[in-house]
């Protein structure tokens, strides 16, 4: 083999490797990534306090976000989930976030239904409007003792 040979073949190759390489980089930029964190939180409204479970949702995408609705699992083994149907006044969501930015929703405690158990395990989902579904990790709110 002539040395003109091996330098083509060597040029097929690095540019073979550059075009999978830049393709690989497109798609995962352009992939909706959504981060969900689920915490008991105190809000204050004038002098009212009041306590919450808090959803936040980060947005780790290189590009903004629409995220359309977000909720909690329910545990009681069925599988259903707990919407927010109505974003509390002064929630973030819906809304589209910013690439590397983060919006807040809750649902106050008074309002959470009988199967979300705060002193269990919970998990919160975030629906992002391309249809994805992401999902916290399972986090126990508060302790009985």
């Amino acid at each position: 083999m002539d040395s003109t040979t091996a330098i083509a073949g060597y040029a097929a190759l690095v540019g073979t490797a550059s075009l999978a390489w830049q393709i690989a980089h497109a798609s995962r930029a352009s992939r909706t990534r959504l981060e969900v964190e689920v915490r008991m939180g105190f809000l204050t409204f004038g002098p009212r306090l009041v306590d919450a479970v808090l959803i936040t949702i980060f947005n780790r995408s290189d590009h903004a976000a629409r995220v359309t609705s977000a909720g909690l699992h329910a545990q009681d083994g069925s599988g259903r989930i707990v919407n927010i149907v109505q974003a509390p006044q002064g929630g973030e969501l819906p809304h589209v976030i910013p690439p590397h930015d983060s919006h807040l929703t809750w649902i106050e405690r008074a309002d959470l239904p009988p199967e979300i158990d705060i002193y269990e395990p919970l998990r919160a989902w975030a629906r992002a409007a391309s249809g994805e579904r992401f999902d916290s990790p399972a986090t126990t709110l508060m302790s009985r003792s």
